[in-house]
Parts: C-alpha cells; structure tokens; sequence
C-alpha cells in the first residue's frame, strides 16, 4: 500500500527555518496516525509495518515537503497469533487519516513552541509571539490536509522502484536534464495536472542552484524510517513471526481451495449446491435491478398473500426476463430430459431458462428437493421482496424452476418435465 502524507503550503516556510524540527515531526505524526487507526478494531485492527520516506520536492524543484509511505496490506493481531489481512479496494479511511495527522502534527508544533524549539526570521518574525502563532495554528485547521492513500498502478515493485531512485540523490536525476547553455539550465518535468506530459523548463543557473539547494537535510539526518513490525527494534522478532504466519494462512488457502464439491464445506457461491459443478456468470444485476425482486409465486404459500395484477391499460406490461447464468457440470456430461431424471443430474446439465410471470401449472414432482436447502428468491419485478415466513412456505411446498440470486449474481437450476 502505497501512503502520501503533504504538509500544507502555509507550513513551507516555517519548515525551510526548522527543518530538523518539522521534518522529524513530519515522520512522527505521520507514522502515530497510522499506527493508532490500523490498530483501532473498527477499522483493521492489526499492527502494521512499513518503511517513510522524506521528500522535499515536486517535478519543478519547489519547496513540497510530504512523506511516501509503503505499507504491508495487513498485519499481526494483537495477540501475535494470525495474520490479518486488509480489503483488496481499502485499507484505512483516507479523510480519518486527514484530519488525525492534521491534529497530531498541530499538536506537535503547539509543544515545539512552548519548548522554544522554533526560530521565526524574516518574515515570520511575527509568529513568535504567543497569541500571533496560537491565531496562525488556528489557520491550518480551515481545511483537510492532503493524505494519499492507493494501491501503487504497477504494483508494489513500482513503488519500490521509484522510491529507491532518491534514497541517494536529491530532487533532481541526471536523465532529467536537458541542456546548459547560455547561463540557462533545461530539465524535463513530469505535469501531473495535464495527463503527465512531459515538458521543459528553463531557469537561470542561480535559480535552479537556490531551488536545488532547498532540499538538502541537516547533517546527520535519516530521510528513510522503519516503523510498526519494521522498526528496528522489533524486526528481528515480528519479521520471521509475519513470514511464518503468512505461510501458514497460504498453505490453509490451498487446502480450503483443493476440497472436492462432494465433501462437507466445500460449496461456495461458484459451485452448483446439488451437483458441485462450475458456475459461470454471464450477467451482473446492479443495485436498481436487485431492488426488483420479488417473493416466490407458489399455491400453498399462505402466510405471504399476493400482491394483485394491475390491469389498467397503462400498467407496463410484465415481460419475461432471460436467465442468462449456465451452470456447467464438472464431473458428468448432460444427460436428455426424461422422467427419472435425479436432482443431482438435471442440475449438473447447462442451464438457460426463460421464466415468465405465470407459475406452471404442474411443477416438476423432485422440484421441492432442488430448493430445500436454498435462499430463494424469484425474478419478477412487479412484487416485493420475500419475508423469511415466505421463503420457509417456500421450501415445504413443491416449486417450478426459479431462479437463485446470490447477492448481486442471478443463478438457474432447470428441471424437466
């Protein structure tokens, strides 16, 4: 996971005057933020590990202070027992993230300033009065702060690749410059506003100097940091415990994934639930045709009461819907409709049914057996959606071919008659 937390422009030039301060403050605040929200139950509840790296930079060599952080999509329990993984599209809440490193680095720079650990020049000579800078901390509290938080476009590699390329520079790369020639320097620069186009900038040589002198760091300063199960000082210990119970949670991965359709807990929403065979989805219902449900039409549903035809010439008519969800056997080929046709057989065969708004007249007898064990609920949009007293009638009365919706996939199981 890759994580970008920026300091507001209001905070570059106090920065460019404490830059040992603010910029171990960035790595503080940053890190506490993330720490404290992935621990936090409601969200991912784990202790992650990740590594910080300072850059001080845009494309142009202006003054951008912000923090690239690479992160494990997980982390230990709390117990060090298991590894919990987080979600494939989330990691942690971006605006919670926002504004908890807002507070923590205000917080931070309030208990700098009462230390006397600030130095105001210039133009913000100002600021070192006590209610002048308590009114300035105020300001940056008018907006969020800019947080970054997505999986990297080309994978975790490519973050790493382009985090490694500053471990031993600053700000600028070789490649990156054009010409020098007539006082003037020529370097490329990438503009994220406008699609990432390549373009060129020309500066005088002071210029470009002062701005490429902005980024250089106190002396002994570290610009890359460990934290969570990464630090240093626990990393010989969590690091092998992480790869140990990575393992273990894939090795239990391939075993859930290696069980056959015949044994117990082996059927998931991709296998047939009599026959085991592969489902196939060919149709994805949104969230506006999934409201449209209705419960099952069957003759001895009693506790459900129909809800009644509208039959004013200006009611759209009911069409039928095609069922385009084939269900493909895995162990058996499909066998000819006849009459002692099993359950476990007629579901195993492909399946592609028109249903239409009248229930049959004559269900199939081993219909009740192809739905006893299943959430139901019929295709029909002019009735509401099914009670669990429907689907309970539902199951103890025979039923002609429906359709199963799982969540926002429409499956089919087609009996013959």
């Amino acid at each position: 996971m890759h994580l970008v937390f920026t300091l507001p422009r209001e905070l570059a030039p106090l920065a460019l005057q404490n830059k040992r301060v603010i910029y171990n403050l960035l790595f503080q605040a940053s890190a506490a933020t993330l720490l404290e929200i992935a621990r936090d139950p409601r969200h991912l509840g784990a202790e992650i590990g990740f590594f910080s790296v300072l850059h001080t930079w845009n494309q142009r060599l202006q003054h951008h202070p912000h923090v690239h952080c690479v992160a494990a999509a997980g982390g230990l329990a709390p117990d060090h027992m298991r590894w919990i993984p987080s979600r494939h599209s989330f990691f942690l809440p971006v605006k919670m993230l926002s504004r908890v490193f807002r507070g923590k680095f205000v917080a931070g720079l309030k208990t700098a300033f009462h230390q006397d650990k600030l130095e105001f020049y210039g133009h913000l000579a100002p600021l070192a009065e006590p209610r002048t800078f308590a009114a300035w901390l105020r300001s940056l509290f008018r907006h969020d702060w800019v947080v970054y938080a997505k999986p990297p476009f080309g994978g975790p590699e490519h973050a790493l690749r382009y985090l490694s390329g500053y471990t031993h520079r600053v700000a600028i790369s070789n490649r990156r410059l054009v010409a020098i020639e007539q006082g003037n320097v020529t370097f490329r620069w990438r503009d994220s506003a406008h699609a990432n186009k390549q373009r060129f900038l020309t500066l005088p040589i002071d210029d470009f100097l002062r701005r490429f002198l902005l980024h250089l760091l106190p002396r002994g300063f570290m610009r890359i940091r460990n934290f969570g199960f990464l630090a240093n000082r626990q990393r010989a210990s969590l690091l092998p415990l992480c790869f140990q119970l990575l393992a273990g949670s894939a090795i239990l991965a391939v075993r859930t994934t290696s069980l056959t359709p015949r044994q117990p807990g082996a059927s998931t929403y991709w296998n047939c639930p009599v026959c085991g065979g592969t489902m196939h989805v060919v149709e994805r219902l949104s969230a506006a045709q999934l409201l449209l449900r209705s419960p099952p039409l069957v003759h001895g549903c009693a506790h459900e009461p129909r809800t009644p035809v509208s039959t004013s010439p200006h009611a759209p008519a009911a069409l039928p819907q095609l069922c385009l969800i084939q269900t493909i056997a895995s162990t058996r080929p499909p066998q000819p409709p006849s009459a002692a046709t099993s359950p476990s057989a007629v579901s195993a065969s492909s399946a592609t049914a028109t249903h239409s708004r009248d229930p049959p007249q004559q269900p199939h007898p081993s219909s009740h057996s192809l739905w006893s064990n299943r959430k139901y609920i019929s295709q029909h949009s002019a009735e509401r959606l099914p009670s669990s007293r429907c689907i309970r009638s539902a199951q103890q009365a025979p039923l002609a071919p429906r359709t199963v919706c799982y969540g926002r996939r429409r499956y089919s199981t087609k009996t013959y008659r």
